[in-house]
């Protein structure tokens, strides 16, 4: 399988989190990147609201999304990044 030993969930939340937040990484330190990495690997709070929004039907994927958002926006300045 070539997803084995990979959190599928936690690169999609960093993905998210990179392209959304920090202009596709162009604004971002490789540090910065590292961090936000670690925080999407090691959070469960953002790896179920990853899940929730790529589990969502097209009706709701929006709100789901604006809600991901809002929560990795939070974990990611309470995390000083």
């Amino acid at each position: 399988m070539l997803t084995s030993g990979r959190n599928i969930t936690a690169e999609s939340a960093f993905t998210i989190a990179v392209n959304s937040l920090f202009e596709y990484g162009q604004a971002m330190s490789e540090k910065q990147k590292d961090q936000v990495w670690e925080l999407c690997h090691s959070d469960s709070d953002i790896q179920w609201a990853t899940t929730g929004y790529l589990a969502a039907t097209s009706q709701y994927a929006p709100k789901a999304f604006e809600k991901l958002k809002a929560l990795l926006t939070f974990k990611i300045e309470k995390a000083g990044i």
